[in-house]
């Protein structure tokens, strides 16, 4: 910076300025971080409760946790989840795109139908599993 003749008198006057503008900057990562592990809590108790990550966005009661769990596949398709958020989902089997968490349930209808019925050989009719 002296080689670019800063005014290291400005950097000083600034000071306080750009430490409140830090802590600003820090409280907003922290209030970021507080909300990710929150929609991860809900997301591991849908995961639980329903056994899939295929979240219906229609449904009130879930649109947000959707909308969330939107942006995270966005961020990881963008190489710009970090590392630990990724280990986080895949630690709970997050299923990375809409495809794959469509399997897991369809996946977890065929275990359904053969425990119930004892073979696999799905009938015309159940259209949704018969595909």
């Amino acid at each position: 910076l002296n080689r670019i003749n800063f005014d290291w008198s400005i950097a000083k006057d600034d000071e306080e300025g750009r430490t409140k503008r830090l802590m600003e900057l820090m409280f907003s990562v922290a209030v970021q971080d507080e909300r990710w592990v929150e929609n991860y809590k809900k997301l591991c108790a849908f995961k639980e409760r329903f056994g899939h990550f295929s979240i219906p966005p229609n449904r009130p009661e879930y649109r947000e946790l959707s909308t969330w769990m939107k942006r995270q596949r966005f961020l990881y398709k963008r190489d710009r989840l970090p590392e630990e958020r990724i280990a986080a989902l895949d630690e709970i089997g997050f299923a990375w795109t809409g495809q794959a968490a469509r399997w897991d349930i369809l996946y977890e209808q065929l275990v359904r139908f053969q425990a119930e019925h004892g073979h696999t050989r799905i009938p015309t009719k159940s259209r949704e599993l018969y595909r």
